[in-house]
């Protein structure tokens, strides 16, 4: 077992593109500008974040207006494509692919669905688009959501849904209810003084 446990090889991680190595061989997730996904094998990648991808499954997100409510829908589609050439100056993250059947992105319910969100930190494109990273509940993984998206989630927070694992219990709701003026509508709670250690700033020249 000693043995074993001395030919163990211990990468060290320095920079960002450490971890982007040792993910070589494995599944990844990339998002793209433009709202656009993509799901596959990491093969190569260069110091300018340019990959190939293996059996990649890209996703693209459209939103288009209702003619007749007015309200935002959003819209996906999906292929699949055996080898794919990635340029580096269209990726914003890089992380292990998600691994949940459901899509647990902001969405425009009236607080039905809700649930609640950490943000540890935020990415600004070159075209000034801004972008959360996000813990919940919901995944083990890193979410990546456009702040727009995230804002209009959080200003369509109306109405309190009964959770269906606590069908029971009673919640206690603010006067006015979650939608109101003492409601977390258009709201966000700051918790100070968490660590930074693993606090990373990366440029693209």
């Amino acid at each position: 077992m000693a043995a074993e446990e001395e030919q163990i090889q211990v990468l060290p991680v320095k920079e960002p593109l450490d971890l982007i190595r040792l993910s070589l061989d494995e599944k990844v997730y990339v998002k793209m500008r433009n709202e656009r996904e993509l799901r596959g094998r990491l093969h190569a990648f260069d110091q300018h974040l340019n990959m190939v991808l293996g059996d990649a499954e890209e996703t693209v997100t459209t939103v288009e207006i209702d003619e007749e409510t007015y309200e935002e829908v959003y819209k996906t589609t999906k292929r699949t494509i055996p080898m794919l050439f990635v340029r580096g100056d269209g990726v914003i993250l890089v992380s292990p692919p998600m691994r949940v059947d459901h899509n647990h992105s902001p969405c425009l319910k009236y607080g039905h669905k809700a649930h609640w969100a950490l943000i540890i930190g935020y990415l600004i494109s070159d075209n000034n688009e801004l972008f959360v990273l996000a813990r919940h509940g919901k995944a083990k993984n890193l979410a990546v959501w456009s702040m727009a998206a995230l804002s209009d989630s959080n200003a369509n927070l109306i109405e309190f849904e009964q959770p269906k694992g606590y069908p029971d219990c009673d919640f206690l709701l603010p006067l006015g209810g979650i939608g109101g003026d003492l409601g977390l509508r258009e709201r966000a709670i700051i918790v100070n003084k968490l660590p930074q250690a693993h606090l990373y700033k990366y440029t693209m020249n």
